[in-house]
């Protein structure tokens, strides 16, 4: 696995972890998580963060922002499960939607076995793929989310959009900035078949 890319849900492996195959996000692919049930078991408890990074641009209108909201609450009761059957890892969840500017629904992350998911209803304005990646590098830091970082487990990132930046040609500066991110670099990421064609520089 390149260390820079975010890859396509069909073929992506996982290695030694399962697919969890609940629910589906905006193209009706399997959403896929770590499972953190074949995690060795003698291991301190410590964070493992799930980040959802969410498209409300005005394209996501209906149907699609829909999949999204069902997939968020298909994937979040099996990550209860895991966690509640695994000694030796906390899953904790963190939101950000993103259109013209990118915002955190989750000022820091959340124990899963106490979040509450609310759907998200408005979508409005462009896709701005750099203020995405530019709040996720902020967060990705040892005084932001990363601030248990003892033993911590690489971060699984899921990206959930439906079309083409429509900052184009601009984004690629942070995206380069964000690369540089030892936790960006190490963690898992799940994109989209469609984000193959829109983001060069991070798909396979």
């Amino acid at each position: 696995m390149a260390d820079n890319e975010i890859f396509d849900l069909d073929s992506f492996d996982f290695g030694e972890f399962d697919s969890l195959d609940t629910g589906v996000n905006v193209r009706r692919q399997p959403v896929q998580t770590p499972d953190v049930s074949n995690i060795v078991t003698s291991l301190k408890k410590r964070a493992m963060i799930v980040i959802f990074i969410i498209d409300i641009s005005g394209s996501m209108k209906g149907a699609r922002i829909g999949a999204v909201n069902d997939a968020i609450r298909n994937v979040l009761p099996e990550l209860k499960k895991r966690e509640k059957g695994n000694t030796s890892a906390e899953i904790k969840v963190a939101i950000m939607e993103f259109s013209n500017n990118a915002h955190w629904r989750t000022l820091m992350p959340e124990p899963v076995s106490t979040f509450r998911y609310v759907d998200i209803i408005d979508v409005y304005g462009g896709t701005n793929y750099g203020k995405a990646f530019e709040k996720l590098n902020e967060k990705l830091s040892a005084d932001q989310f990363m601030s248990s970082t003892a033993g911590a487990y690489t971060p699984l990132i899921v990206f959930m959009t439906d079309g083409k930046p429509s900052d184009m040609g601009l984004y690629r500066e942070t995206l380069d900035e964000l690369k540089q991110n030892k936790w960006f670099r190490y963690s898992t990421r799940v994109g989209q078949r469609r984000l193959q064609k829109s983001a060069d520089g991070i798909h396979r």
